[in-house]
């Protein structure tokens, strides 16, 4: 099917000569770029629409690919797209082939908002060879207590909105054991000595999801993750992953310029 994405490249900024652009334009020159999930009822042209990402991305020189998922949590779908390998396979390839990104998992980089940082979580743990930074604001990894109420309700027509878990999980719908049951996969993975992405997670205190959050943090503590937790005031809204996705964009502790590969 058709789809959509919208994609920064870094161009010189008014700071720069713009008639010596350096390193922006010759063969070779790569980009370290930032795959940015949309949240619940979202799409591609949410955080271009609502944040300032296009001045902070140019200013950082980092590349940003913004995709739409729909509503599905960014994951393969029993009865419908499977939007996880769409995700970590098809769209990088087509990336890389189109635009000038980096291929090295240095510098590949994964993270979103509410529902899109639970699949970007889902996405580092489930390849963590993949991505070597996961930022997630307003939070976390995918727990499964989200979905309780569908998984109760077995034998009722209608899903409980807005995520439609009965064409995205398997019976009971519960999620146990599949791609979504990200804890158990990053537990193993820590047992076995997989290496890991290093993690961002950023909340608001008033934000109706700062429980989950805490989940994640204390997990992350728990297992001796690399990870860095911010929190401030703030609520599920614009003000906050606009400044945060700053705060992010920093903790990358980008090149500030071109790679070569």
């Amino acid at each position: 099917m058709n789809t959509d994405i919208n994609v920064i490249i870094p161009t010189p900024h008014p700071m720069e000569n713009p008639l010596n652009p350096g390193n922006y334009f010759h063969n070779g020159a790569k980009y370290q770029t930032l795959y940015l999930l949309h949240g619940t009822y979202g799409d591609y042209t949410d955080w271009q629409r609502l944040s300032s990402i296009e001045k902070y991305a140019q200013f950082a020189k980092l590349m940003v690919v913004m995709p739409s998922g729909a509503n599905a949590m960014y994951q393969d779908m029993v009865y419908g797209p499977q939007y996880f390998t769409y995700l970590t396979e098809e769209l990088p390839q087509y990336v890389r082939t189109l635009f000038p990104s980096s291929q090295k998992r240095e510098n590949t980089f994964i993270g979103g908002l509410s529902m899109g940082s639970m699949g970007a979580y889902n996405a580092g743990i489930r390849h963590p060879d993949v991505y070597s930074k996961v930022i997630g604001l307003s939070g976390g990894m995918n727990f499964l207590s989200l979905n309780n109420e569908t998984a109760k309700a077995e034998n009722q027509e209608e899903d409980t909105p807005p995520w439609p878990f009965k064409a995205i999980l398997p019976p009971p719908y519960d999620g146990k054991n599949t791609g979504m049951d990200d804890e158990p996969i990053l537990r193993s993975h820590v047992k076995n000595g997989v290496l890991l992405p290093d993690f961002y997670l950023a909340v608001g205190t008033e934000d109706f999801i700062y429980a989950l959050s805490q989940k994640t943090r204390a997990i992350m503590a728990e297992l001796k993750l690399n990870f860095t937790y911010e929190e401030g005031p703030g609520i599920h809204d614009w003000n906050f992953w606009d400044e945060y996705i700053q705060h992010a964009i920093k903790w990358l502790n980008l090149k500030g310029t071109t790679v070569e590969e």
